[in-house]
């Protein structure tokens, strides 16, 4: 797949995946459950 984007944009992407993931409970909660076929 390819797409086009200006600097601009890329330096706007750059930014917010260069951020720390941000504490989200309900993900927390999720990647902390067993996996049916592990319980």
């Amino acid at each position: 797949m390819f797409f086009q984007i200006s600097e601009e944009q890329m330096k706007a992407f750059d930014a917010v995946t260069a951020e720390p993931i941000s504490k989200n409970a309900a993900i927390q909660k999720l990647l902390a459950t067993k996996s049916p076929w592990e319980a």
